[in-house]
């Protein structure tokens, strides 16, 4: 203990009187200091902050002498350190670094974000601030200037991140992704499964507690909706949607348990019908089967939103495969729904007459 306190003494005279000239030592400085300030004694703990609160004054006005890609796989390594100590000392020099003018911090996020949404879990309040604090930073730097963040490597993190049970961890992945997609438009469709993933399971949230997060979703899957109608950019729209991913996530969803997740995936369907008629003809015999069992849906709303896209697919004249799907299928699709009323008297109780008025008129 008392050759760690010296050793961390000695090195905080030899820096001070150095100042700018330790610049190129800086990796293994940080790399010292990161274990020291875990050191179980005390005193050893804070003749390391003493220390790096010196290095960091230092960075501060040598910053450009600083190397940063030198600096940044120190960090990348560091951030996932589950010590609390640890975890401290790395948020505490990526908030230094991004605060200094001279330092583009938002070129290296991609490096960090991943270490800064897990070091969220953190069970130490002020780790979970400082790590709130500094994402909020990066948003607001890359609100100013969207140019220097790798928006492909980044969206993707934060729709992992935005799976997460944790709640303060899903509330900010989303914000990001929310905010992403404002900046960013149409250059997030090709994202637009794994957004749909993210936003669609949170349309179910009724407690208070996860309000701010359902409505973040819900302006997530507005703003995308927006996107893909845009009549500005419909051909580039086109090119950069995956249908084929899209429909798998949509199908998964259509037997989700609520109500409000199945209505935005049927509202979802029903608008790729619409500005994509083509483009989704190939997927229309697989969407008429799965549709076939929402219609026996507890909600109304579920239902008639079925029905709706039902109609859209057996009435669609937009293209010829549509109008092919149409002779070739009309046929099963009469059978199949028969086959309900049939082997379920109270569906053909209450809902034979809705669905046969939408249908068919």
């Amino acid at each position: 203990m008392r050759v760690r306190y010296f050793a961390c003494e000695s090195l905080y005279n030899v820096v001070k009187v150095s100042r700018s000239a330790i610049i190129p030592f800086l990796p293994d400085l940080f790399s010292a200091l990161s274990r020291l300030v875990a050191d179980n004694d005390q005193t050893v703990r804070d003749g390391s902050e003493l220390l790096d609160r010196l290095l960091k004054d230092i960075v501060t006005e040598s910053s450009q002498s600083f190397k940063m890609e030198a600096f940044i796989p120190l960090l990348k390594e560091r951030i996932y350190v589950k010590n609390s100590f640890v975890r401290q000392y790395v948020i505490s020099w990526i908030s230094i670094l991004n605060a200094v003018p001279e330092i583009n911090m938002v070129l290296y996020l991609t490096d960090i974000i991943d270490g800064l949404f897990t070091m969220l879990e953190d069970n130490t309040q002020e780790i979970q601030r400082m790590c709130e604090t500094t994402l909020t930073q990066f948003l607001k730097s890359i609100r100013n200037d969207s140019s220097s963040v790798c928006m492909e490597d980044t969206i993707n993190t934060l729709i992992t991140h935005a799976q997460s049970p944790h709640e303060q961890i899903k509330s900010i992945a989303l914000t990001w992704i929310r905010e992403f997609v404002l900046i960013f438009g149409s250059n997030v469709l090709p994202y637009a499964s794994g957004i749909f993933t993210a936003i669609l399971p949170c349309l179910e949230y009724n407690e208070d507690s996860m309000k701010n997060i359902k409505e973040c979703a819900v302006s997530v899957n507005k703003s995308m909706m927006k996107l893909v109608s845009s009549k500005e950019h419909k051909t580039q729209n086109i090119e950069q949607i995956d249908l084929k991913s899209i429909m798998t996530v949509l199908s998964r969803y259509l037997s989700h348990n609520s109500a409000q997740t199945k209505i935005a995936v049927l509202e979802w369907i029903y608008h790729l019908l619409i500005h994509f008629p083509n483009e989704m003809s190939t997927h229309l015999n697989e969407l008429g089967n799965n549709l076939l069992g929402i219609l026996s849906d507890n909600s109304d709303d579920v239902v008639l939103k079925c029905i709706s896209v039902l109609a859209e697919i057996v009435n669609s004249q937009h293209s010829k495969e549509t109008t092919d799907f149409n002779k070739a299928n009309y046929r099963k699709f009469l059978l199949s729904l028969i086959k309900l009323f049939s082997e379920d008297k109270s569906f053909l109780d209450n809902r034979a007459s809705l669905i046969i008025s939408f249908v068919f008129c």
